[in-house]
C-alpha cells in the first residue's frame, strides 16, 4: 500500500530580526520600521492607520483656523479708511476706520503708516489706547478711541500709506484690513510781485515778475489782470525758475508776465498773481492796482486797433504840426 506524502504547507517562519539598515536596499530611511517591528511590539497596523488619521485630522484643523485668520471675510470688513486729501502742514488729521461686523466682536484695532504700528486700540485692556513710537508721528490720545486716531501737528513725514487692521475675539482671531494713501501738502506763502508801477502810460509795457516760497509740492504760478486770466499758451507769460530746498522739503515758483498795454485797460489795472498747489484747491494770491491813462501828446496810440503804419503816419502828422506851431509862435 502506498503511502502518500502531503507537502508542508504551513506558512514559513517569520525571521526573529528585522533586516539590518545596511542590508536593506531602503537603509538611508533611519526610521523606517518593518512589519516584523509591529508584530514584535505588539501594534498593530489597524492601530498604526488610526494614529496617523488622528494625527492628521489635528493638522487639518489647525491650517484651517489659519486660514479663518488670514482671510478676514468671515463676518467682518473694513468698508474704508477715510484721511484728510490732502493733510495740511502745521494743521492736525483725523484718520477714521469704518468697518461692519455681523457675528464677530472687535477684539482689537491696530494703525501702520508704511507698515510701521503706531496706533492701538485693545478692547478691555489697561490702557485701551496705545501710541506706539514713531520717529516725527505724534497721535494725540485724547482724541483717538476705537473708531478714528487724530495726528498733531502734521509733517512731511505724515505721507505714506496708511493701513487699519481689525482683529475679532477668541477662538478664531479673525483680521480684516484696509488701506488708503496721505499725502500732505505745504500751502504756498503770499506771493509777491515785482517790477508793477502805480501808473502806466499808453503804449507802456507791463512788465512784472511774481515768486513764492514754501510750498509742497511746488505751486504753479497763474496771472490775472482785470479778473481775466492770461492763459500760459498766450506767450505773455513766462516761467522762471522752480527750486527745490532739500532741507525743509519744500519749493520755491517764480514768473513772469510781459503785457502790453492798450485803451481796454485805461482807466484802472488791476493785477491778480495767484499760487496754486497742482491737484489741490490749495492757493495764495495778491492783487495790486494801477492808473492808466493816455498819452499826453500822442492821442492816437489809445485805439488798439491802429497799425504801425497809420501810427507811423499820425506821428509825422502831429510832429509837422507842432513844428509849425512853433515857427509861427511870435518870438
Amino acid at each position: 500500500m502506498r503511502k502518500s506524502h502531503r507537502g508542508d504547507r504551513s506558512s514559513p517562519s517569520v525571521p526573529s530580526q528585522p533586516p539590518s539598515c545596511d542590508s536593506h536596499p531602503f537603509r538611508l530611511f533611519a526610521t523606517w520600521h518593518s512589519p516584523w517591528d509591529h508584530s514584535r511590539q505588539g501594534v498593530s497596523l489597524s492601530t498604526s492607520r488610526s494614529q496617523w488619521h488622528a494625527k492628521h485630522r489635528k493638522l487639518f484643523f489647525f491650517l484651517f483656523l489659519v486660514l479663518l485668520k488670514t482671510t478676514g471675510v468671515q463676518g467682518m470688513r473694513v468698508k474704508q479708511v477715510i484721511v484728510p486729501q490732502p493733510a495740511i502742514v502745521g494743521q492736525n488729521a483725523k484718520l477714521q476706520c469704518l468697518w461692519e461686523s455681523t457675528d464677530k466682536q472687535v477684539y482689537s484695532v491696530r494703525w501702520y503708516i508704511n507698515n510701521k504700528q503706531f496706533y492701538s486700540y485693545i478692547r478691555g485692556s489697561a490702557p485701551e489706547k496705545i501710541r506706539h513710537k514713531i520717529e516725527g508721528v505724534e497721535v494725540d490720545l485724547l482724541e483717538s478711541n476705537e473708531t478714528s486716531v487724530t495726528l498733531r501737528d502734521v509733517t512731511p513725514l505724515y505721507e505714506g500709506e496708511y493701513r487699519c487692521e481689525l482683529m475679532s475675539e477668541a477662538p478664531v482671531f479673525e483680521t480684516a484690513f484696509y488701506s488708503t494713501h496721505l499725502f500732505v501738502v505745504n500751502p504756498p506763502n503770499t506771493p509777491e510781485i515785482t517790477g508793477f508801477r502805480q501808473h502806466y502810460r499808453l503804449p507802456d509795457t507791463l512788465k512784472v515778475n511774481c515768486s513764492t516760497h514754501n510750498s509742497r509740492p511746488a505751486a504753479v504760478i497763474s496771472f490775472y489782470v482785470n479778473g481775466r486770466i492770461i492763459h500760459q499758451d498766450s506767450g505773455r507769460v513766462t516761467e522762471m525758475v522752480v527750486v527745490k530746498h532739500k532741507y525743509l522739503d519744500t519749493f520755491s515758483s517764480s514768473s513772469q508776465l510781459t503785457l502790453p498795454l492798450s485803451s481796454k485797460y485805461v482807466p484802472t489795472l488791476t493785477l491778480t498773481c495767484r499760487a496754486q498747489v497742482k491737484g489741490f484747491d490749495i492757493k495764495a494770491e495778491t492783487s495790486e492796482t494801477a492808473k492808466v491813462s493816455h498819452s499826453a501828446f500822442f492821442p492816437f496810440f489809445s485805439k488798439g486797433n491802429i497799425n504801425s503804419s497809420h501810427a507811423s503816419q499820425a506821428l509825422l502828422a502831429s510832429a509837422a504840426v507842432v513844428i509849425l506851431q512853433i515857427l509861427q509862435a511870435p518870438w
